[in-house]
């Protein structure tokens, strides 16, 4: 306990060095904090709306056809009862022709499911005009919601009614007469210029089936993602299931870009943090020379005297890690409250709100990675002390 007393009174024999580099390393741990709180909080983000926006945590299909009606309900019924299941849903994809008329246009088809969609995603189908996909359709026929740019290409608009022709799954052309719910957007201009929905059962007359092109799993936890797919898979050999980073390639591309950023990031910060320690410390030691030598006069070993460097250096470390941190949690938290929103990413038209997450684990390795550097810095000018003789540490002025 006495050397802790003595290094904490040694930090503080000149105030003004020791905080100037308390506050460069907690600049530095505060910078550390805030990139790794914004590439975990992107990271976070990514993949819930990759999840939320459709693709669910596991689809299972037969990857070319149609999946069978027994085979679907096969599939529900051993999904359903795995206990990390929240639920199922269905969808039937389409490709084909959306006509007024007097202007068709190209387009791809969903049939879904509108209950269970909406507890895939808060934001199904978010509605521009008119309203979303009806939970059922009436006695007035089929109802469909177009994206913005499909519905723009058409001239239609809420109460237009529009023919969906496609090629039913014996080969033959069939088509449906639909009435325009309501336009929607997803952000992304490619998707709503040849976007088309319809309910399940809409899909199932225009394609005469009682199939769908697949079964979206939705799971309670994301960790449970390789049992359930493992369960399913050994289950019905026959059927494809992929998880949603296998359907989203482009995620673990997002996932090592950024790594590679942060790394250089990181390491460039933690360089500026060792330098400011070190320098601190060498002239600690450069300063304090003929106390060393007094201290081995009176028979303190050289290892304890470096040691207890060490523990000013840790110190020093610590305070900074303290101060970094209680100013990236304050920082993170104003961002977040804040709601500062983000210009829209390249090929999409809504923004974004600009999150900081903190992660507990990444602060409790920043804060040891400060002690740590503190530590170093001050081991390594201390090593000269291995060399070094009394006599000429006590004449040193």
């Amino acid at each position: 306990m006495k050397w802790l007393a003595l290094s904490w009174r040694n930090v503080w024999r000149n105030s003004r060095r020791s905080l100037l580099a308390v506050s460069v390393m907690a600049v530095g741990a505060l910078a550390l904090l805030m990139a790794i709180g914004f590439i975990l909080a992107s990271f976070q983000g990514l993949r819930e709306s990759t999840i939320r926006g459709g693709l669910g945590h596991l689809q299972v299909g037969d990857g070319a056809g149609i999946v069978a009606p027994d085979d679907l309900a096969a599939l529900e019924h051993a999904a359903e009862g795995h206990p990390e299941v929240r639920f199922t849903l269905r969808r039937l994809v389409f490709e084909g022709l959306v006509s007024t008329g007097a202007v068709t246009v190209a387009a791809v088809g969903s049939g879904v499911e509108p209950i269970k969609e909406s507890r895939l995603s808060s934001g199904f189908a978010p509605a521009v005009e008119g309203t979303g996909l009806p939970l059922e359709d009436g006695p007035d026929g089929f109802h469909a919601v177009l994206g913005v740019g499909l519905a723009a290409k058409l001239g239609v608009g809420p109460g237009d009614t529009v023919t969906l022709l496609t090629t039913t799954v014996d080969g033959v052309l069939n088509a449906i007469d639909a009435t325009v719910a309501g336009t929607f957007t997803t952000g992304i201009p490619d998707l709503d210029a040849r976007q088309v929905m319809v309910r399940l059962s809409a899909a199932q007359v225009l394609m005469n089936t009682q199939g769908a092109s697949r079964l979206v799993v939705v799971l309670r936890q994301d960790g449970a993602v390789a049992s359930v797919a493992g369960l399913l898979g050994a289950a019905f050999p026959a059927q494809r299931v992929s998880t949603w980073r296998e359907l989203a390639p482009f995620y673990g591309q997002v996932v090592t870009l950024y790594g590679n950023i942060f790394t250089v990031l990181g390491v460039i910060i933690l360089l500026v943090v060792a330098l400011s320690a070190t320098n601190t410390m060498l002239m600690a030691v450069t300063e304090r020379i003929q106390e060393m030598g007094t201290m081995l006069a009176l028979g303190i070993g050289r290892a304890r005297i470096r040691i207890n460097f060490a523990i000013e250096g840790a110190m020093i470390g610590g305070l900074a890690g303290a101060m970094g941190l209680a100013g990236a949690a304050a920082l993170s938290l104003g961002i977040n409250l804040a709601g500062i929103e983000m210009p829209p990413p390249p090929g999409r038209t809504m923004p974004y709100p600009l999150i900081i997450l903190v992660d507990a684990t990444a602060y409790a390795g920043v804060f040891a990675a400060m002690v740590l550097a503190g530590a170093a810095a001050a081991w390594a000018p201390t090593a000269r002390l291995g060399r070094l003789r009394v006599i000429d540490a006590l004449r040193r002025t």
